[in-house]
């Protein structure tokens, strides 16, 4: 039993250091003014809504039924939600770009 939970959570800190970015633990480096501005806003509504709001992200992305977002391989689900991050991001700021 020991080691079904070690292995547990040894899985579970490799998907947290793996998909960091996707809990709210990059470093603050790493982001913008206009980022971390984003992020407090958005704050409260991920509290609230954040897994079925990731799920209905995932299931646009995979073009799937909501309900079958909770069928996906964890590995897959997080893929898209931290590919659909960083697109975002990217577009973001392409977009900061062409306003300068």
């Amino acid at each position: 039993m020991l080691s079904h939970k070690r292995f547990f959570f040894e899985t579970y800190k490799r998907l947290n250091k793996g998909y960091r970015g996707l809990f709210g633990q990059r470093d603050s480096e790493e982001q913008t003014s206009d980022e971390r501005e984003i992020e407090v806003d958005s704050q409260t509504f991920e509290k609230r809504w954040g897994w079925i709001y990731n799920a209905e992200l995932i299931a646009k992305f995979e073009r799937v039924a909501l309900n079958e977002v909770w069928k996906l391989n964890i590995i897959q689900a997080l893929n898209s939600l931290a590919y659909l991050k960083d697109k975002n991001a990217n577009e973001r700021r392409q977009l900061e770009k062409l306003r300068k």
